[in-house]
């Protein structure tokens, strides 16, 4: 029963995930905002733009990958905005956020186990082939380092969620809910981890997965460890519906619109969205614009200022 609830888990998160990446993908035409620093841009790190030189349209662009990789790996593994905004907030989300991204290398690492097992051979730290026994110490390494760093930011977020006062009014439910949840997972797999021999070196979850990718019956992994795993699936199915799915957001939300500096010519793609974005209805109804639902964007311009 476990093990189809998995299968049902992985398959709910993919395809929930792929639903709203396209949702977001497709969106309509953003309003673009050109007053953040664009880091393809050379010369512009602190803010600025192509468009203020003279005749823009007549000189050549030279984008950089590397301002754009400095400054994402930073965001990303370092939370570099929390830590030049919100400090104290920095201390415990960051190793929140960096359990997280252990896991998902732990994870791998476990499935590159599971499919060496697969074909049948042992990994264990005792094996004979050196690679095995590195991705057997990466295996355990990453997965312990990751629960224990998610506990510790989990429980710190929730502690000054409750605590902070500035926090705290801005902090729903759900916010509360999400933390307690992954703290019941992370202490839960901790546990498992500590008092199960198997999980030691995550033999265990190892062959759990060696199972799952080869579809044979799992047998009976004792109570510990299927209440790890039945949370587990739980969040697998619970994430993708919730605003915990934002690290894939800000792709959208860094590259296409505060980035998003790509101009704007007859005939292009561009003029397409707009001309399309245009053609939306619009129900605002403050004075200066009037809309009634069916107004569309176009009108509005059209409209003469009274």
């Amino acid at each position: 029963m476990i093990q189809i609830l998995t299968y049902a888990a992985i398959v709910i998160f993919i395809l929930v995930s792929i639903v709203r990446v396209r949702h977001w993908a497709s969106s309509p035409f953003h309003l673009r905002w050109e007053i953040y620093p664009v880091y393809h841009e050379k010369g512009k790190e602190y803010g600025g733009s192509y468009y203020e030189e003279l005749n823009w349209w007549e000189k050549p662009r030279n984008p950089t990958l590397m301002g754009t990789l400095k400054y994402m790996l930073a965001e990303i593994f370092l939370v570099r905005g929390l830590w030049k905004n919100q400090r104290k907030l920095w201390y415990a989300s960051f190793p929140f956020h960096f359990g997280l991204y252990l896991l998902c290398a732990f994870i791998v690492l476990l499935l590159i186990g599971a499919i060496i097992e697969a074909f049948g051979s042992i990994v264990s730290a005792a094996s004979a082939k050196e690679l095995i026994v590195l991705i057997t110490y990466l295996t355990t390494i990453t997965g312990f380092a990751g629960l224990i760093m998610g506990l510790a930011g989990a429980t710190g977020l929730l502690i000054m969620r409750a605590v902070v006062e500035d926090l705290r009014l801005y902090s729903s439910f759900v916010d509360y809910f999400n933390l307690v949840f992954f703290i019941a997972l992370f202490a839960s797999w901790l546990i498992t981890c500590i008092t199960y021999g198997q999980m030691h070196d995550f033999s265990l979850a190892r062959n759990y997965a060696a199972d799952l990718i080869t579809l044979r019956a799992a047998g009976n992994p004792g109570l510990a460890f299927s209440v790890s795993l039945l949370l587990l699936d739980l969040m697998l199915i619970y994430l993708p519906f919730t605003y915990m799915l934002h690290p894939l957001a800000k792709y959208f939300l860094y590259h296409n619109v505060k980035w998003d500096d790509k101009p704007n010519t007859a005939g292009g793609p561009l003029e397409q969205k707009v001309e399309s974005a245009l053609q939306k209805p619009i129900s605002w109804s403050a004075p200066h614009i009037r809309g009634d639902g069916r107004k569309t964007w176009q009108d509005v311009i059209d409209e003469e200022v009274e």
